[in-house]
């Protein structure tokens, strides 16, 4: 089951205020994430070699580039 499909009874009962809330904080957290990707990439590119912001999703993720 997905987030979204976890959410979604609970979406619709919500008031505007909380939706519009919920949205400013994922907004915030996919914002940080996407600083934090390119921070371990410029790190990642420091090293000796460019990165793409695939290959460093799979170091993060423990994956072989």
């Amino acid at each position: 089951m997905t987030l979204t499909e976890e959410l979604q009874p609970t979406l619709h009962e919500r008031s505007t205020a909380e939706l519009e809330q919920l949205v400013e904080v994922t907004h915030i957290a996919i914002t940080d994430a996407q600083d934090l990707l390119e921070i371990v990439r410029d790190e990642l590119t420091a090293r000796g070699r460019a990165y793409t912001a695939e290959e460093v999703s799979a170091i993060i993720r423990g994956q072989e580039v």
